[in-house]
């Protein structure tokens, strides 16, 4: 993503044009930006894109969009994240639909607040203190000097 010493201007490419190969179905729409420099630079793009789109959230990562949705993949399968139980499922994009019924899938921008409800309900209901613990770190963590109490 950055380029040290590269003179190429940023290029933002939009999944349209270059779908990305991912492990789960995009519910929405986004582009993987080349070129950039500097965080700043990645940083003035977020910004302008977001300003282009007052009526949407802008989100910006620094991972490799192959790798996080794999592993989001896995944590939509395991949270259950794509369950429809309870959602109006009639307001769905008819390509959802066959013979009137619900297809199954997730894989409609339509959809998308299904997984996000389902997202934000599973968040409410987890208490940091049970989740606490269950990475498993190949290092230990210690305090940076600097950061002692004196």
């Amino acid at each position: 993503m950055f380029g040290f010493g590269r003179k190429q201007p940023p290029d933002l490419v939009p999944f349209a044009d270059a779908s990305p190969h991912v492990f789960c179905t995009l519910l929405c729409d986004g582009a993987t930006a080349h070129h950039l420099a500097s965080f700043a630079d990645l940083m003035t793009l977020h910004a302008r894109l977001q300003a282009e789109r007052p009526h949407l959230r802008v989100l910006a990562s620094l991972d490799d969009l192959g790798q996080a949705c794999y592993t989001a993949g896995h944590g939509t399968d395991a949270c259950d994240l794509d369950d429809v139980a309870d959602h109006d499922l009639p307001a769905l994009d008819p390509a959802s639909m066959e013979d009137g019924e619900y297809i199954g899938s997730l894989t409609s921008p339509t959809e998308f607040p299904i997984r996000l409800a389902n997202l934000l309900r599973r968040a409410r209901d987890t208490n940091l203190a049970a989740i606490a613990g269950l990475l498993d770190w190949d290092t230990p963590i210690s305090t940076p000097p600097n950061m002692l109490p004196r």
